[in-house]
């Protein structure tokens, strides 16, 4: 079930890429955080503040082949709060900024 019934992803077209790769962001428990780290094996920890929630950012590095199951995993890796990728399922409509114009992906 979802909070909405559509979900917009807005972005510039420098975001744009053809293939997601890492790194990928991560939101992560302060609690535990030592086993949450050797869970995901390839995250790093970025040495900025806290999220307004009290989480440890990261970022995940290792392979991103199948998005969606990358998604999967680190969505039940214990100590993860969020990541940086949704799966297609979630999304109804992409507008990309280009200049002037913007332009409408399904």
């Amino acid at each position: 079930m979802t909070a909405a019934d559509r979900f917009v992803v807005i972005a510039s077209s420098d975001k744009v890429v053809d293939r997601i790769g890492p790194p990928i962001p991560l939101e992560l428990l302060a609690f535990g955080l030592s086993a949450t780290l050797r869970a995901l094996a390839t995250a790093e920890l970025r040495h900025v503040p806290l999220s307004p929630d009290g989480g440890v950012i990261a970022d995940f590095r290792g392979p991103v082949e199948d998005p969606g199951a990358v998604a999967t995993r680190l969505s039940g890796t214990p100590g993860v709060i969020d990541h940086g990728l949704f799966g297609p399922e979630l999304v109804s409509d992409i507008l990309i900024a280009r200049g002037e114009e913007i332009e409408h992906r399904e």
